[in-house]
């Protein structure tokens, strides 16, 4: 899921850039799904980062996964009416319906729901990893499939080559996102970004460097150095940090082979002393993840998942293990240039695509 270790140019966070369903929680609740459409939570961490099946210490009570038990809920101002979509930058085709569109150099998938040419939707952003492609990413969050009938557009870029590049593509993808958003009347409280590996690294370096445009944002896998190639996401010290609150779900596998969870510790624990947030609370774990719940005083919060799950794929010679999706129907190489499978060997206990779009659901900008 990455380049080799060939020195991508990075971005600074603070600087400005131009189906079946698997592993549901007990207790989420998927929506309704059918045969053939682009066809969607739980997950909590162990405060020590050492044990995805320890609990925390804050909280000796596991609370109900609020945010993934109903996929309906917290819609908040997505479904008002909206005037007709406009012509905005690349976005030309104002019709419904999935579509590849070509925007200064790159392509992105674009899925828009037949409801958000009358009604007012939200926006997802869902970032592949090195190697990968929309398609792929697409294969194992099925965002394209889950999300617009929640009233969600969903944007999923393709980077050349399947390999980003912080400095010349960060901003092609801001550009894209701002077009869609202008296009088609998106709700500016539910525009969200996610992505794993690579794509988790540019969703970081775009909740530091665009915090205002996010009402929530949920990377995976992406945190510090990585092994094999060099990445730059964002440290929340200093000036390499948000320019102020939003809601952050993320996921790490403490046996990642690319990225350490050591990494991930200290990401965690630098975003609970930027945001001086409370000590956690425990919001579930089953003793293959934890999920804990980190809140400021205005109420904002940072869920961090960490889990045990592993794949067998190997990358550049190097098992990737933990760095995989869970609950993720990818077990076979399928799509054109598909290096390997991204999905989490079965059973798990959840699905990030279910995981993440409930998330946000839950957590639009206030």
């Amino acid at each position: 899921m990455f380049a080799p270790l060939v020195g991508l140019a990075p971005l600074a966070c603070g600087a400005s850039a131009p189906a079946a369903t698997v592993g549901v929680h007990p207790g989420a609740d998927a929506g309704s799904t059918s045969a053939g459409s682009r066809d969607a939570s739980m997950a909590g961490n162990d405060p020590s980062g050492t044990d995805a099946g320890d609990g925390a210490a804050a909280s000796e009570d596991v609370e109900a996964p609020a945010d993934a038990a109903n996929l309906n809920a917290a819609e908040g101002t997505l479904w008002s009416p909206a005037p007709p979509p406009v012509e905005a930058g690349c976005v030309t085709d104002l019709t419904a319906g999935h579509r590849v569109v070509s925007c200064q150099g790159i392509t992105h998938n674009l899925t828009v729901p037949a409801s958000c040419l009358t009604q007012t939707c939200g926006l997802i952003v869902d970032v592949h990893g090195g190697t990968m492609s929309a398609d792929m990413e697409d294969k194992n969050t099925q965002l394209a499939e889950i999300a617009p009938a929640k009233g969600f557009i969903v944007v999923q870029p393709n980077a050349n080559n399947g390999l980003w590049d912080a400095t010349t593509d960060d901003p092609l993808v801001y550009a894209f996102i701002e077009n869609v958003r202008d296009a088609f009347h998106v709700d500016a409280h539910h525009i969200h970004m996610t992505g794993i590996s690579q794509g988790g690294y540019m969703s970081w370096r775009f909740a530091c460097a665009h915090t205002d445009l996010f009402g929530s944002v949920a990377p995976a896998a992406a945190a510090g150095p990585a092994n094999i190639s060099i990445e730059t996401g964002c440290t929340f010290t200093g000036t390499d940090a948000p320019t102020g609150e939003l809601d952050i779900l993320y996921m790490h596998g403490t046996q990642d082979g690319l990225v350490n969870f050591p990494n991930a510790i200290t990401l965690r624990d630098a975003v609970i002393a930027f945001y001086k947030m409370d000590a956690g609370t425990l919001v579930t774990s089953d003793g293959t993840f934890t999920r804990t719940r980190y809140k400021t005083a205005s109420g904002r919060v940072f869920e961090f998942i960490q889990h045990n799950y592993i794949t067998a794929s190997m990358f550049a010679g190097v098992a990737i293990k933990g760095h995989c999706f869970p609950g993720s129907p990818d077990q076979s190489v399928t799509l054109p240039n598909q290096l390997m499978s991204f999905g989490c060997d079965p059973p798990d206990s959840f699905t990030w695509g279910q995981e993440v779009l409930a998330f946000f659901l839950a957590h639009p900008k206030p």
